[in-house]
């Protein structure tokens, strides 16, 4: 069961407010949020939230949401792209998408293996005029 503390802290929702494109190599002087959304069942059913990490920043699950992913989807891929990785502190086998993946796929390994990810802002768009 979640608490509203845990589910408050997890889905902050980013807030661009760049006016014009920015190198990669500046986005570590500013306070970049990257997010992904993320279902504790696949085809992005049961619950699912936001979590939303610093750029370049390794972000750890915790408890309640520590090997419980199914459904990855990064919202703005491909300004944003991750890496999830098996445990905490971004180690063990890494995952790297910029779009959306179904962890029960394939042999469906990831599914439920997750404890950390680190996502990274590849760049800003401008604003639309």
């Amino acid at each position: 069961m979640f608490n509203l503390k845990s589910l408050v802290a997890f889905s902050a929702i980013a807030v661009f407010s760049s006016v014009s494109a920015a190198p990669a190599g500046a986005l570590e002087d500013r306070q970049v949020q990257a997010c992904a959304y993320l279902c504790g069942d696949h085809f992005f059913q049961g619950t699912c939230l936001t979590f939303c990490t610093q750029h370049d920043q390794c972000a750890n699950f915790g408890t309640g949401f520590n090997d419980w992913i199914s459904s990855i989807r990064v919202p703005n891929a491909p300004q944003i792209s991750c890496v999830f990785y098996e445990h905490a502190s971004c180690t063990g086998a890494s995952l790297a998408t910029d779009y959306d993946e179904t962890l029960h796929d394939g042999n469906g390994w990831w599914a439920d293996r997750i404890s950390s990810m680190r996502c990274r802002v590849n760049y800003i768009l401008p604003p639309k005029a």
